[in-house]
């Protein structure tokens, strides 16, 4: 393996506990400093986000270790929608049921991901029309 693959692995098992651990009321820093997490308000919505950049990141990783390549241009801002959602979707139900406009934000990125998932769809039968 070489080093840059190496690293890689190392970067791609950091963030991904990185981005589980406010499941469990926690979260872990660089470079190994782990805090109790207050998830209320708007900070929910900030370690969201940063859960499912995390996630996006060892996905692409994840994929570029197995030599496999963004079918289009719409990918990576469907996968992050994505996890946007599944993160978003938790967290709320855990931590912060009641607040109606975080529902909204999540139905419109929701509509976002079914848009996204179709235009990725249509780009890349674009980009592979004329392989057969």
């Amino acid at each position: 393996m070489r080093i840059v693959q190496a690293v890689l692995v190392i970067l791609m098992i950091w963030l991904m506990v990185a981005s589980f651990l406010p499941i469990v009321g926690w979260s872990l820093y660089l470079p190994f400093e782990v805090e109790e997490l207050d998830l209320s308000g708007v900070y929910l919505r900030l370690v969201t986000i940063k859960s499912a950049a995390f996630m996006t990141m060892v996905y692409f990783i994840y994929n570029y270790l197995r030599h496999r390549r963004p079918l289009s241009s719409v990918a990576p801002l469907l996968v992050f929608s994505n996890f946007v959602v599944g993160f978003g979707v938790y967290y709320m139900i855990r931590y912060d049921p009641s607040v109606m406009v975080n529902w909204l934000v999540l139905a419109f990125l929701i509509i976002l991901s079914v848009m996204l998932f179709f235009e990725n769809e249509k780009e890349s039968r674009t980009i592979f029309k004329d392989d057969w």
